[in-house]
């Protein structure tokens, strides 16, 4: 039966309880978004390629490749102008796709003497050169034309197990369906297009486009915390379960908020940490007792809320998917 005509399914619950040894939190975000011209170098210019890839060659309807979890983050073996295979973190909560100056350095011509202001997951600001992608190939699909910036991504990443050159925004699948296999290890990238959002399994999207200024706005759902709406962009670049501005701070929590250390890509921060005195219900899924992250001024959901299901993210008809795969044991209940 189609997405659409499914009777409405009453909510799964599961619990993430954190432990509360938990000292250190690990958040890998990129641009979050704001993107801005630094003032730096010649004035920023219009005419350059943009985040979104000029054109995207799909040789068949789609294409499955296997990625690398750790730490909940996704890590997918890519080609950049030809060369490689590197290892780039998918992160759908980056609004610009990050190239480390290893890469960068090969291809001098590309380079832009340009700089833009990306904007961190706490508000944290820093100017940062641009780099031309001709070609960045995920198994056969090709992504042609479009901007990254050059940054320190090893540094970022020194404590993986493998070395890691560059960050893939949600920018790049702008016009693609990108399905994110948490339980399968795979990623899919194909053309089509998602049923009309049911508000159980598929929910609506806002953001995943570019706004004024050629400023690319995150993809963002909407979920319920305690009887509050907030909306949170799907960020799988960050390995937490939940951020939320300060201003959720007064949510109810079982104990008093902790801080805890806080390491994102400018550096060490530090957030408070603690369990919500409830649920949070996203669609048809409810999460009995999240672990939530205070601080900064954007809301996410990260790897560790996304870890145990099948999302497909349609950004060009606005909509994504949760699918828990039945084999998958979350500890999830079904009332009734």
């Amino acid at each position: 039966m189609p997405s659409c005509c499914r009777r409405p399914r009453r909510p799964r619950r599961r619990s993430l309880v954190s432990r509360p040894r938990l000292l250190v939190v690990l958040l890998v975000m990129s641009a979050a978004p704001l993107l801005s011209p630094s003032g730096c170098g010649q004035s920023f210019d219009p005419s350059l390629p943009t985040t979104i890839p000029a054109q995207v060659v799909l040789p068949d309807a789609n294409v499955e490749v296997p990625v690398a979890i750790s730490g909940n983050l996704i890590f997918v073996d890519v080609t950049v102008n030809g060369a490689g295979p590197y290892k780039f973190l998918l992160d759908t909560g980056a609004a610009l796709g990050q190239v480390s100056p290893a890469i960068s350095a090969q291809f001098p011509a590309n380079r832009i003497d340009d700089s833009i202001i990306v904007t961190g997951p706490l508000g944290e600001t820093n100017p940062v050169p641009l780099f031309r992608v001709d070609s960045l190939k995920i198994g056969d699909a090709d992504f042609q034309t479009f901007l990254v910036a050059v940054r320190d991504v090893p540094g970022m990443f020194a404590g993986t197990p493998f070395p890691v050159d560059g960050i893939l925004g949600s920018g790049l699948f702008r016009h693609v369906l990108l399905t994110m296999d948490y339980p399968g290890e795979k990623i899919r990238v194909e053309s089509g297009a998602l049923p009309p959002a049911d508000n159980c399994e598929i929910l609506p999207i806002t953001g995943g486009d570019l706004g004024p200024g050629s400023v690319y706005i995150l993809p963002s759902v909407s979920i319920t915390l305690e009887g509050q709406t907030v909306s949170v962009f799907l960020d799988s670049g960050n390995a937490g379960a939940l951020l939320l501005p300060n201003s959720y701070a007064s949510l109810p929590f079982e104990s008093q908020l902790a801080p805890v250390a806080t390491f994102t890509q400018n550096g060490q921060t530090i957030l408070l940490h603690g369990v919500l005195d409830g649920a949070m219900t996203l669609g048809c899924i409810e999460v009995d007792h999240p672990t939530i992250l205070i601080g900064g001024n954007l809301a996410s959901l990260g790897g560790a809320g996304l870890q145990s299901y099948v999302i497909t993210l349609d950004q060009e008809s606005k909509a994504a998917r949760f699918v828990q795969p039945e084999d998958v044991d979350t500890g999830a209940r079904t009332d009734g």
